[in-house]
């Protein structure tokens, strides 16, 4: 689910109880504990675009490579949502304004 916060800072790119945080140049994957909870930080956040080579942001598991919170997060949002925005954000491919402007829940 695409929430976009009401003073349109942030946008949460979320399925179930994880997910990603984007704003106009970072990104962060969030947690939560359950429907009740609010949402916190997972990990570091990272610079957009991402400064790593896109395949990073799959589910590529071939090895013991460790895969970042913020792989799995986008992984899981776009396996269940379907949804190529959250990569085309986090790639640079289009802006956070751009994304802003595009539908999604506001949160209160």
């Amino acid at each position: 689910m695409k929430t976009i916060s009401q003073d349109r800072g942030h946008i949460d790119y979320t399925y179930g109880n994880c997910g990603v945080r984007a704003c106009f140049n970072l990104c962060q994957p969030i947690i939560r504990d359950d429907e009740n909870s609010n949402w916190r930080p997972r990990e570091k956040a990272e610079t957009i675009p991402i400064p790593v080579a896109e395949s990073i942001l799959g589910l590529q598991i071939r090895d013991c490579t460790p895969i970042s919170a913020l792989a799995l997060a986008v992984a899981h949002y776009e396996d269940k949502e379907h949804d190529p925005e959250l990569r085309s954000v986090l790639m640079g491919w289009i802006s956070f304004a751009e994304a802003l402007s595009r539908t999604g829940k506001s949160s209160t």
